[in-house]
């Protein structure tokens, strides 16, 4: 069994960006004590452990190096359960099992950014009715997390930190911190200069293909969002909601043909904006006949096959991204 305290603590303090003389000076050594440390040709007492590992808030055996593969594992098996939680739409239940499970690793990134999400998920997005005091502390929780999963991280890991500072902005945005979320944002790529318009090209044959495929669905999930964002910029009749819905709706169709796969779901969300206005206004008919398409999309989302794949010949390599789709979902449950 391999120890790399040296490695471990040299990384633990320069993301901490102190100096071996202020950390001599905290543990009251001398810098050169930290100094043969870091360099392996000495360890320190072992009194001075559980000192270090709070200091840097991880755990003895993450300061030692200690059975690294088991370590992973155990994350692994934390992610699939967390998983299995959220495909089952179980927002509050993984929330409450990632909080245990982030003080048992306590700097893995993926598992910090994952309890963000769940905790961002919660408050904002569960449809739950939350107090302007509980939002804010749900709130600026998620946002440390986010913090110091970014802390932890590998810094060469480019998606991954893509990934949570736009959990950090998005949560700023729900927290009314709409400067500091700009912050963030700005320094996020571009869509033009982001690996999914790059990558494809260093690739060739049928690798190129999926690649280019599953940007394009992608993109058409980003369109669709952004058209869904459009609307609550201002005050639509309802006619203008219609259309629309209707917009969005025909847009899937016609890119993802007659097997949407996931997309499934916005096409029973869209399907739910155009019952509701039918129903506010009395049109039971249309109302009748939407309600059919809820059915549909809602029965073809949640009985799909596993790894489903679409009908039309431009997404013939495209497979659905299970990590970001899931079945029984809490919006086409029926």
């Amino acid at each position: 069994m391999k120890i790399n305290l040296g490695q471990n603590l040299r990384e633990l303090r320069n993301k901490e960006n102190i100096t071996q003389e202020q950390l001599a000076e905290l543990l009251d050594v001398s810098p050169q004590a930290v100094s043969r440390w870091e360099n392996e040709a000495a360890f320190p007492d072992i009194s001075f452990l559980p000192v270090i590992a709070n200091y840097f808030n991880v755990t003895t055996d993450y300061l030692l190096g200690v059975d690294t593969v088991h370590k992973q594992k155990n994350i692994d098996k934390v992610i699939e359960e967390d998983k299995k939680l959220r495909s089952e739409g179980k927002t509050r239940e993984s929330v409450e099992f990632l909080r245990e499970k982030a003080k048992e690793f306590p700097s893995c990134h993926i598992i910090l950014h994952r309890l963000a999400c769940s905790l961002f998920s919660f408050y904002h997005q569960s449809g739950k009715k939350f107090s302007a005091e509980e939002t804010r502390v749900m709130g600026e929780e998620a946002a440390e997390l986010c913090k110091r999963a970014l802390k932890y991280c590998d810094k060469n890991d480019q998606l991954f930190i893509s990934q949570c500072k736009q959990t950090l902005a998005l949560n700023y945005v729900e927290l009314g911190e709409k400067e500091r979320a700009e912050e963030i944002a700005d320094t996020l790529p571009s869509l033009w200069c982001s690996r999914e318009m790059v990558h494809p090209k260093t690739v060739t044959g049928k690798e190129a293909l999926k690649e280019h495929q599953n940007n394009l669905t992608t993109l058409i999930d980003a369109v669709i969002i952004t058209m869904g964002r459009i609307k609550s910029c201002e005050n639509y009749t309802d006619g203008q909601l219609l259309e629309l819905s209707l917009v969005r709706e025909k847009l899937i169709l016609m890119l993802a043909g007659k097997n949407p796969c996931w997309l499934n779901e916005r096409l029973f969300n869209l399907a739910l904006i155009r019952a509701k206005i039918y129903f506010k206004n009395g049109e039971g008919e249309k109302l009748k006949e939407v309600l059919k398409k809820l059915s549909e999309y809602a029965k073809n989302y949640e009985e799909r096959r596993e790894g489903s794949g679409y009908g039309v010949f431009w997404l013939s390599e495209c497979r659905e991204n299970l990590d970001c789709s899931t079945k029984h979902s809490p919006e086409s449950l029926y």
